[in-house]
């Protein structure tokens, strides 16, 4: 279902009528934490590192951030730590599943209603600390969950290869205290373990963490390559009817739904017409509030927006033109790997030329880094054990 029901042409479509060329930079990185959560701006970061042969520490933050993520959103471990939301996800998927069959027999007024009742259930008990946006970094909300991380056998044995990988050649390389180093170590010796050793990772989270934002972010920050990757951001690239029509026959069908989820988004954010704007996201909640979870936005951010829109639905104003910004981070991240593959695929170029860039970095080989010989572990890191 679209968002604008054309009694305005200006609030149609995303303000892609315009040239692609002269389209602004549409998606700002203020900290390393944004660019190591974003598919497209973490890969231009580690293409950089590899070209200053200084990607040990960037690869092995984000694998350690990727693997936090899928920790934290599969078990809703943000939900869990704030206080008043524990049950908040079953209450929207009952909202979500009430849409599904009220929509079929009542009209879109009916559903919107529905959904309102399920928040302002939860509204009174939501802390000031959610309401507020205030979040613990990612590290920080591993160490405090890690009694509520039960691991699948697929996660001890993706921890097991992270160790594996970075500590067979790189570990003089990381930037990791000898307590940690040896704690991981420890942990990897226990081949029957069934936990993981969440304190280590997340120091290993920090500690690389801080390495990367004093050393290498700061050059990427100020190098061409970083001015690129905001040109081919998706923020920006999805403006163009090009680049969606190229990316679209290689999309699955739920990330042709992502797609169409984040074209209604950007209308909303582009439309200027005061009076249209309640009802743009009125109809964009009715559209695809039950979609979002499946995107990646944790439960609290949906809270967040669907509050902020039923509570300007109430005054009879339109919420702020942001309130959908993590839904469009993200369908980034939900079509991050086909459109980098988009980028890197033959005749690409057009869509280089289309988005007012002339080539793409991300196409360039990797340097070689040299090898790393430490005396006294000819064999290997874990020999001993």
């Amino acid at each position: 279902m679209g968002v604008c029901q054309s009694r305005s042409a200006s609030c149609s479509e995303p303000q892609i009528t315009r040239p692609a060329t002269v389209l602004p930079v549409q998606w700002h990185f203020e900290t390393l934490e944004e660019v190591i959560t974003d598919a497209v701006a973490s890969e231009y970061l580690l293409k950089f590192a590899k070209k200053e042969l200084s990607s040990v520490n960037v690869e092995f933050l984000l694998a350690l951030n990727r693997l936090f993520h899928r920790l934290d959103l599969s078990r809703g471990l943000g939900d869990r730590s704030t206080s008043g939301v524990r049950n908040t996800g079953n209450k929207l998927r009952s909202a979500n599943s009430s849409n599904d069959s009220v929509g079929r027999n009542t009209d879109k007024e009916s559903t919107l209603s529905s959904m309102r009742g399920v928040l302002a259930q939860t509204r009174a008990s939501m802390s000031a600390a959610l309401m507020s946006g205030r979040r613990s970094s990612i590290a920080t909300r591993m160490r405090q969950s890690r009694d509520l991380i039960e691991p699948t056998a697929e996660e001890v044995e993706e921890v097991r290869s992270i160790i594996d990988k970075f500590f067979a050649v790189s570990k003089p390389l990381l930037d990791l205290s000898p307590k940690v180093s040896n704690g991981l170590l420890d942990w990897y010796g226990k081949k029957e373990t069934t936990t993981l050793p969440i304190n280590q990772l997340a120091s290993s989270h920090d500690s690389t963490l801080r390495t990367v934002r004093h050393d290498i972010y700061p050059r990427f920050k100020a190098s061409p390559m970083h001015h690129e990757m905001l040109l081919f951001h998706p923020a920006r690239a999805l403006r163009s009817p090009k680049v969606r029509a190229a990316l679209e026959p290689s999309l699955t069908s739920a990330q042709r739904a992502a797609l169409k989820t984040w074209v209604d988004a950007t209308a909303y954010a582009d439309c200027t017409d005061q009076q249209q704007r309640p009802e743009l996201a009125k109809s964009f909640v009715i559209a695809h509030a039950s979609s979002m979870r499946d995107l990646g936005v944790s439960t609290h951010i949906v809270e967040k927006m669907l509050t902020e829109c039923d509570k300007a639905a109430t005054d009879g104003v339109a919420p702020r033109v942001e309130v959908f910004r993590p839904v469009q981070a993200a369908v980034h991240n939900f079509l991050g790997g086909p459109y980098i593959e988009l980028l890197l695929s033959e005749g690409a170029e057009q869509l280089y030329g289309e988005l007012g860039v002339q080539s793409c970095s991300l196409k360039l080989p990797d340097p070689q880094l040299p090898q790393v010989i430490v005396e006294g572990e000819e064999d290997g890191y874990h020999a001993g054990w």
